[in-house]
């Protein structure tokens, strides 16, 4: 059976195989002429009686089943035909025996000698004797296994694309030249809003306004003139009910077989949350940034190397720096050696730990030489599995309350100096009326040590008991902030 014979080629095959068989009727008997037309002709052709049994048949009979001409001479079709389909062969050929007529069927149950599995349609007919009895079938075969199991395999192919496309969460389409639909599946359907049967054939400018359907022809005319795919298009339709989607597109050519495009397909997806959460997280973004620019304290992220990534302008401010200086500029380069190791070693902290650590009075360089003195509160950065990235924090600048301190300690020693050489009792008590000073003429006045004096020893202590009361009301009255003048005590 020729496996690529045309359809007309084959139809003058059987043609040229009628008219020998005729011939071979009228004589009752195939001459050597018929036979050789039999044996070169790519069509098969076979005899059966009226068991199954092969009695006559031509060479290409043996090329497509695998066996000899003696080997198959007799055999019935049983043979050759896979177990559980011989009823549904027997079937075929006793509905051409009881309608008396000729018949097509498919037979692809046949089992060659190495045990493959061959297909083909059969035509037959019935074979009379020249009285008319009914002695068996003849007929004609092709092997169609090839287009046959390439059928199959394109139908299953297609049945799972169709189930893969009608279970996608994203719409797929495909449109002629003059943007039409021709295919999509029900996803498109279902976002639209239009039924299937309106959807078909429909213009692409339908469910578009002015603007988008340019854009939309702009995008697939320029798929048409390149031959190149367009991805992530991003572009408004609106759907039946008069609703705007946000839908982000791929478009790619439609070919034929000669390589002509004859249309576009593609993918669209609707990207109406994302764009919501797009523009809320800008929102938010603008938000913070706008905190972080309107505020006095400097923020600021680092990555591991200690390099600046992100900051607001008081960073500038506080270190003296200009944004395009600071970008990418490491810690080390404005600190003293002493501090760039006091930074490192809270930064190793944090990255061991994932804990936040807070730094006090870290002095800084400016560039004309000054110093200033910042206080840092730092806290990791982690991406989404937890792992440390980069450090962020928030700094102020605490150098006037440094120097304030400094001056109001150097003020306090130098007066606590001064009144540790008076020559007079000076003392300062507490709220609770216990010593946090004396000077060094009232412990020798007194006689007190300074371990009595500072272990909790207060001012009542001191005073006789009996002047006790008078003590503490004038205490009150200096703690209302009224002025009482000179008061003499007796103590001991």
């Amino acid at each position: 059976m020729s496996k690529h014979a045309t359809k007309a080629e084959l139809e003058n095959e059987i043609k040229e195989l009628r008219r020998a068989l005729e011939l071979a009727e009228q004589k009752n008997t195939l001459t050597n002429k018929d036979q050789t037309i039999l044996d070169n002709i790519n069509v098969t052709y076979f005899e059966l009686d009226l068991k199954g049994n092969l009695t006559y048949f031509n060479d290409n009979l043996c090329r497509d089943f695998g066996y000899s001409r003696e080997e198959l001479m007799g055999m019935n079709f049983r043979a050759y035909t896979q177990p559980g389909y011989v009823e549904t062969v027997r079937s075929a050929y006793n509905k051409i025996y009881t309608n008396g007529s000729p018949g097509t069927f498919i037979n692809d149950h046949i089992i060659r000698k190495d045990g493959s599995l061959m297909i083909a349609e059969i035509s037959a007919d019935l074979t009379r004797t020249a009285a008319g009895e009914v002695i068996g079938f003849r007929g004609v075969g092709r092997d169609i296994t090839s287009q046959t199991l390439a059928m199959r395999a394109l139908k299953k192919s297609e049945e799972r694309y169709r189930s893969i496309l009608e279970s996608m969460q994203e719409a797929y389409y495909e449109v002629d030249l003059s943007g039409d639909f021709t295919f999509f599946n029900s996803t498109a359907v279902k976002e639209l809003g239009y039924t299937a049967d309106e959807m078909m054939h429909m213009n692409y400018s339908t469910f578009v306004d002015v603007r988008n359907a340019r854009r939309v022809y702009e995008t697939f005319h320029r798929v048409f003139v390149t031959g190149q795919p367009v991805i992530g298009f991003e572009w408004e339709l609106i759907t039946k009910a008069g609703h705007t989607m946000h839908v982000e597109s791929s478009v790619f050519p439609c070919r034929d077989e000669d390589g002509r495009m004859y249309g576009f397909r593609g993918i669209v997806r609707d990207i109406g949350q994302r764009k919501q959460a797009e523009e809320a997280l800008r929102q938010s973004e603008e938000k913070y940034r706008t905190i972080l620019e309107t505020m006095d304290e400097s923020y600021f992220e680092l990555d591991l190397k200690g390099n600046y990534t992100f900051f607001n302008d008081a960073i500038c401010r506080d270190q003296g720096y200009p944004r395009s200086a600071l970008m990418g500029m490491n810690y080390r380069a404005y600190t003293t050696p002493e501090t760039a190791m006091q930074a490192y070693q809270a930064f190793n902290e944090i990255y061991r730990t994932g804990k936040a650590k807070s730094l006090y009075a870290l002095d800084i360089i400016r560039p004309d030489g000054t110093t200033r003195y910042i206080e840092m509160s730092i806290g990791p950065i982690k991406d989404a599995d937890g792992n440390v990235t980069g450090f962020r924090g928030v700094g102020r600048d605490v150098t006037e309350r440094i120097k304030s301190q400094q001056a109001l300690k150097e003020s306090e020693e130098r007066f606590r100096d001064l009144a540790m050489l008076l020559p007079e009792t000076v003392f300062e008590i507490d709220a609770e009326g216990r010593f946090t000073f004396v000077n060094r003429i009232s412990l020798e006045r007194f006689g007190y040590t300074e371990e009595e004096v500072y272990g909790g020893m207060g001012i009542l202590d001191v005073i006789v008991p009996e002047e006790h009361e008078r003590a503490i009301a004038n205490a009150a009255s200096v703690e209302r902030g009224e002025s009482n003048g000179l008061n003499e005590y007796t103590v001991r």
